[in-house]
């Protein structure tokens, strides 16, 4: 599993972010957000709302709760910035 070390609040540095790339581990984030790949902006947007109202850890009492939000704002986090997601998209159409 990876781990990034935030830079601000819950902001991931674009330095850790292209260092995430050369990870074998790095999940399919257009899997965690459950979007294709072809999602607009606004569609991310809408999707990742959604499932914060799901897993919040606020809202759902459970042991995978806080995991699996980790795992949806790291996603959007990526996605939603036009420069990452293209950088992420480029690293996964080479393996």
């Amino acid at each position: 599993e990876i781990s990034f070390e935030r830079k601000g609040k819950n902001k991931l540095s674009d330095e850790d972010f292209r260092k995430s790339l050369l990870s074998k581990d790095i999940p399919d984030y257009y899997a965690i957000l459950q979007i294709q790949k072809t999602a607009s902006q606004n569609e991310i947007k809408n999707q990742f709302r959604n499932l914060a109202k799901k897993w919040h850890p606020d809202r759902k009492q459970s042991d995978d709760a806080e995991k699996k939000m980790t795992q949806i704002n790291m996603a959007y986090e990526v996605l939603s910035n036009t420069k990452r997601r293209k950088m992420y998209d480029q690293h996964f159409s080479i393996k």
